[in-house]
């Protein structure tokens, strides 16, 4: 791909803010932030367990989350205002990337002049991924929908909201990198205090694993880390070279 330094730059600082999301949540694993704790009246043959987190979520964690969302947003907006310029037109305050609900507020987004002076063919393609189009599968399936939704509630709203889960095990996959430990796999996706009875899934001796979730929203459920890889890596993989034509 070939695009406009302000696009690459403004790409490569919510990488820079993602990175720090992951810094900052290892730290705060690194000092064993929960714990199973035994319920007094479980049965002995088979004793149940509640997580309990034993140390608040910091505050910079879901405001770097915030950072990273926002900027890889602004790349969207950056995208328009160099596509405005390329087609040799003068961008201005009216211009920016719209994410609508509905094809009439896609329509009514381009009567307020969002695209004006894009061309054509990257209006056509603009409109072709917009979240409406995801409705009968559900709008947690578009990144355009999750990005929009956890930025407007981080701009205008509050804090993102972050909560501590937890899973089994054997539903993860841990995998090496660089070092260090990572779970992959799937994920209980909700805020629901769990209870845990043993033996689980027929092993005595199962153990567990906690995360961080996203608790806002589409993404509601998912791990912090896999939202914010997941839209960086849609929005550079899959959105933007959709628009590689218009910068040769």
């Amino acid at each position: 791909m070939a695009f406009p330094e302000s696009i690459e730059y403004k790409l490569f600082h919510a990488k820079c803010h993602a990175q720090a999301v992951v810094e900052e949540i290892e730290r705060y694993y690194e000092g064993n932030p929960g714990a199973l704790i035994r319920e007094e009246n479980g049965a002995p043959e088979s004793p149940s367990f509640m997580f309990r987190a034993k140390r608040p979520i910091p505050a910079c964690i879901p405001l770097r989350i915030g950072d990273a969302l926002q900027n890889l947003r602004s790349v969207l907006d950056y995208l328009i205002w160099e596509l405005v310029i390329s087609n040799k037109g003068k961008p201005g305050d009216r211009h920016m990337f719209p994410i609508c609900e509905s094809p009439k507020g896609f329509k009514d987004a381009l009567k307020r002049g969002r695209l004006s002076d894009v061309p054509n063919e990257a209006q056509d393609l603009i409109e072709g991924i917009q979240p409406y189009y995801f409705d009968q599968v559900g709008r947690e399936h578009s990144v355009l929908a999750i990005l929009d939704e956890l930025v407007n509630i981080n701009k205008h709203r509050k804090i993102l909201t972050t909560v501590l889960n937890t899973a089994p095990l054997g539903n993860i996959q841990i995998m090496e990198r660089a070092g260090k430990l990572y779970g992959y796999g799937s994920l209980q996706g909700d805020d629901a205090t769990r209870r845990f009875v043993s033996p689980v899934n027929g092993e005595p001796n199962a153990q567990f694993a906690a995360f961080m979730q996203i608790n806002e929203g589409h993404a509601k459920g998912t791990e912090v880390s896999l939202c914010i890889n997941a839209l960086l890596m849609c929005v550079e993989g899959n959105i933007l070279p959709l628009f590689d034509g218009f910068f040769v």
